[in-house]
């Protein structure tokens, strides 16, 4: 990281001959017992795909399915770093009022990407839970070679977790899947209608 101080590692930017620095930043996670990664996935694409709980509001949803996951699933005391990014013209809802809401959050900071190997993290786990799940649905070519890059770096958190390539982090069905090893590891399959399983 010090010698590519102003570079942002992105799930979206591995490439052959970035691999193993994605695979190195991968490590920082997984060598820290008492880091935590907390992810949950909700699919567009579903026929019960439904914002009316929140008027409609994609902004208003991703914010209060964000608290829902940190009040689920934080076991701890935590501060948030949030991911800079503008909010709609049209709302007056920020992030980090909406996330500071849920009872172990104790305060939020606002920060680029670029600023905090946090935010390059968890963009990486994130972008490998996405691939991941996109990939069993057979979303990409067997002979891509991008789509072969990002799943070694797929492959490499698997193998972490004690799981092997033809495994998936997500099964298909609603709830909750955990790992500890030596993190905390969770992703959750959520639904629009119903929000972030507890389980």
């Amino acid at each position: 990281m010090h010698s590519t101080s102003h570079h942002e590692y992105k799930f979206n930017a591995v490439t052959r001959f970035n691999l193993q620095q994605h695979i190195d930043l991968l490590n920082l996670y997984f060598s820290f017992p008492d880091l935590q990664f907390h992810a949950v996935l909700l699919d567009r694409l579903e026929s019960e795909y439904n914002l009316s709980h929140w008027d409609n509001d994609d902004w208003r949803a991703y914010a209060d399915l964000t608290r829902q996951l940190l009040t689920n699933r934080l076991d701890r005391d935590a501060f948030a770093i949030v991911d800079f990014q503008d909010k709609p013209n049209n709302s007056n809802l920020y992030l980090e009022d909406v996330i500071c809401q849920a009872p172990k959050v104790k305060g939020c900071l606002r920060a680029t990407s670029e600023m905090s190997v946090y935010l390059q993290l968890v963009d990486t786990l994130l972008g490998c839970v996405q691939f991941d799940w996109r990939d069993a649905k057979g979303l990409y070519g067997e002979t891509s070679r991008r789509a072969n890059e990002k799943r070694q770096v797929v492959d490499f958190v698997k193998d972490q977790l004690g799981l092997g390539k033809e495994e998936r982090l997500l099964t298909g069905r609603e709830g909750c899947h955990e790992w500890q090893m030596p993190s905390r590891f969770t992703v959750c399959l959520g639904s629009w209608k119903d929000g972030i399983p507890r389980n």
